[in-house]
């Protein structure tokens, strides 16, 4: 039987007091309580109950009784209102609420009417049974202005709100506050495509910059404890990357345990993950403390189960560093959708010699030196390397794919499930009875055989292939840096390392992928030191004939790198809200983030 969810929502910098007062003999309404949030201050407003009810049942909403105000007076003229919020009380608070703005008689915007419906048991006091004589108030919200600048207050003079009550459904208005500025920080939580989240089971706490979720241990299906959280950040608040906007997560175990990890966001509307037995807590609780102003928290729950074997397993990337082999679907390899960006996925393999299988053919057919565009036979392949970790965008996918349909090229079983796996996901999409177009995203690749180190920087580079693929303006502005920032021997020394790593220099977009991906899959202070140092140090034991050459490359632009490396990051920040070194959204607090 399907299950009653409430929906809860929480808005706005302050709240409007309720309280009972004596009924006037003017008609106003004095049983709720109406203002005008201005700031902190609050501007006193007058309602006339347009039913003409005796006081004790002015402000009762039922099926047989709707509640319908008039606004008559508002003490001053306050800023533009850009919101309305309304308090409920009631065993069962659902129906629909409505603004009727009046007529002024320009016919700009006459006779505008707002609505929004809502519904849910409220939550009761304690246990599974909701007690109806302690039940907590419902908060309905609604903007009456999206992000425009309000409409005048004289529009609220005469303006009318009609509560009406859903089937079943019984409660009482409490209060009515008409809001002059964007809640901020919001926290409000909207319905999945199966309803709300929250029923009475799993009760929600809200505060001015937090919100409490218990119950969460109900979200596990047994074999995950998988919590899904999405938001929305907006894009103002990345303009410093040694600020980034984070808030404080806590994880509150059965046994008393709690684990605190920093949250980062990143601009516009995302999704993050978290398993709480991955970081060592069996959680019948999550926290959310520190909200910064601009974050607004959409919902809490569940995260949606992977369908089918193939499917991909939701994971944000803090988490697929330490992701237990036990949880995965098959010995050899698991596959999994970055939760920050759903369409780019990763492939986790057992050993060196899986992760091949899958993917050495086709780093050879992509963007290996020397054999771009050419499919290679298993014996063509058995001495020679590809990577230890792979990226390919969808574009790679499908020539890949499309030139072994036309050349009947025998694949691996394990080239075949990757290409299962790409057209079910989207990242290649059939063209034709053989053919394949580019879809959307791309795949990354990493092996369980890398030492911790290794596999975390590793984890690090290809993510950077991941944001490349999904943002198009970092993607905009790495190109416009390596075409017009760099001088023509800043390209050469580029185009030398990557040959000499056996990429395909030829190739503008990998090289200019490649050269972002280097630059960030470390923190921007140790970029100096790896160039510099390493990346010299390597060019010059590897072609000992052109060491003289590299130093006087590193003479003549000594600042190269950092230059580089201050722009990429920018760019990368404030697209993405990362910098280098760190694509993680969850990061414990002993660490820096």
């Amino acid at each position: 039987m399907r299950r009653r969810f409430a929906r809860r929502f929480l808005t706005g910098a302050c709240v409007a007091v309720a309280a009972l007062l004596v009924t006037a003999c003017d008609g106003a309404v004095e049983s709720v309580t109406a203002v005008v949030e201005n700031g902190e201050a609050t501007t006193p407003v007058t309602l006339t109950d347009l039913e003409r009810r005796p006081p004790e049942s002015e402000a009762v909403v039922a099926p047989s009784a709707s509640a319908r105000f008039r606004v008559r007076e508002v003490a001053a003229d306050p800023a533009p209102i850009r919101g309305v919020r309304v308090s409920l009380l009631g065993s069962s608070a659902g129906g629909v609420l409505s603004l009727e703005l009046p007529k002024r008689g320009d016919g700009d915007g006459d006779g505008e009417r707002l609505q929004k419906p809502f519904d849910g048991a409220a939550v009761g006091a304690g246990g599974n049974e909701p007690e109806r004589s302690a039940v907590t108030p419902t908060t309905v919200r609604f903007d009456v202005a999206g992000n425009g600048a309000g409409i005048p207050a004289d529009r609220i003079k005469g303006a009318e709100i009609d509560f009406a009550a859903a089937d079943g459904a019984t409660y009482t208005v409490q209060s009515v506050a008409f809001e002059t500025a964007p809640p901020t920080p919001e926290v409000r939580f909207a319905a999945h495509a199966d309803g709300p989240l929250f029923d009475e089971r799993t009760p929600v706490t809200f505060g001015e910059r937090s919100v409490r979720v218990d119950g969460v241990q109900r979200f596990s299906d047994g074999a995950s404890d998988a919590i899904q959280i999405e938001y929305r950040a907006d894009a103002d608040l990345f303009s410093d990357r040694a600020a980034p906007p984070a808030a404080v997560m806590i994880l509150h175990g059965s046994d008393s345990r709690v684990e605190e990890l920093q949250l980062f966001f990143r601009p516009g509307d995302h999704a993050v993950v978290v398993r709480p037995s991955l970081w060592g807590v069996r959680a019948n609780a999550l926290e959310v403390r520190e909200l910064p102003a601009g974050v607004s928290l959409v919902s809490v729950g569940p995260a949606p189960a992977p369908e089918g074997e193939t499917a991909p397993v939701p994971v944000e990337l803090a988490e697929l560093l330490n992701y237990p082999r036990e949880r995965w679907r098959r010995p050899e390899f698991e596959v999994f959708s970055w939760s920050l960006y759903p369409h780019v996925l990763l492939l986790d393999s057992v050993d060196y010699a899986t992760q091949a299988r899958f993917f050495r053919r086709l780093s050879f057919f992509v963007e290996k030196r020397g054999f771009a565009g050419h499919l290679l036979t298993n014996d063509e392949l058995a001495n020679r390397h590809g990577w230890n970790a792979h990226n390919y965008n969808a574009a790679g996918l499908a020539a890949f794919f499309t030139a072994a349909a036309d050349e009947d090229f025998p694949l691996n079983p394990e080239e075949e499930t990757l290409r299962e796996i790409a057209l079910q996901q989207g990242l290649i999409v059939r063209a034709d009875d053989r053919g394949f177009d580019p879809g959307e995203g791309g795949i990354l690749a990493i092996s369980q055989e890398s030492y911790s180190e290794l596999r975390r920087l590793l984890l690090v580079h290809e993510s950077m292939h991941g944001v490349f693929y999904s943002e198009p303006a970092f993607r905009q502005a790495v190109f416009d840096y390596w075409d017009s920032a760099l001088t023509d021997r800043e390209r050469e020394f580029w185009r030398d390392f990557f040959g000499w790593m056996t990429y395909s220099p030829d190739d503008r977009y990998l090289m200019v992928n490649e050269f972002q991906g280097y630059l960030l899959q470390q923190r921007e202070d140790a970029v100096r030191w790896y160039f510099r140092s390493r990346v010299a140090g390597r060019l010059r034991n590897g072609v000992p004939s052109r060491a003289a050459e590299i130093d006087a490359f590193l003479a003549d632009h000594p600042d190269t790198f950092i230059r580089a490396a201050d722009a990429v990051n920018a760019a990368l920040f404030g697209s993405a809200g990362m910098v280098g070194g760190v694509p993680f959204c969850l990061v414990p607090m002993s660490v820096e983030g």
